[in-house]
């Protein structure tokens, strides 16, 4: 037990002050909130990494990407109005190996440009995966094809890293 008149986080009637003076208007933390809840999110169930795809004429390509996949979809209905991306349900059987009947499953995704603007809003927020955003980050920085050996070295460095990263 704390000791009498003890102040700070542990002593909700003095939090709650401090907020109020902190920030007059619920507007103006709201917004700040809801980001590091969809950071949140992201750290714990979410996963950015760099996909391998190939051109019809057999060059490969990549795509930074953000997935974050829960079986409650309504987690994910705040990331889809916080943040830039889209939801999809998950195509899996009803039924596992053991004939149990599976939950339904939504994915949440960020790709692109609006990848680059989820990334930069959740940045201040993450912990886990703020080295892998900033890398994504980076590789989305640099030039989409190019024949410049440099630029090819440091995507190869910045996928390499995510894969550590993840593993």
């Amino acid at each position: 037990m704390l000791p009498k008149g003890t102040i700070g986080l542990t002593d909700p009637e003095y939090y709650q002050k401090r907020l109020a003076q902190a920030y007059t208007k619920a507007d103006e933390i709201l917004p700040l909130l809801n980001l590091a809840y969809c950071a949140g999110i992201v750290d714990g169930e979410g996963s950015i990494f760099i996909l391998r795809r190939k051109t019809k004429k057999g060059n490969d390509y990549f795509v930074p990407l953000l997935a974050v996949g829960m079986t409650d979809k309504s987690p994910l209905d705040i990331l889809n109005t916080m943040l830039v991306g889209k939801i999809e349900p998950l195509a899996r059987p009803e039924k596992t190996q053991k004939g149990t009947t599976r939950k339904p499953a939504w994915r949440f995704y960020s790709r692109g440009e609006g990848l680059i603007i989820t990334l930069q809003r959740l940045l201040p927020y993450l912990i886990l995966k703020k080295s892998q955003a900033e890398l994504a980050i980076e590789f989305y920085s640099l030039p989409r094809w190019s024949r410049d050996k440099n630029v090819t070295a440091r995507k190869s460095e910045i996928c390499n890293k995510m894969k550590e990263l993840n593993k």
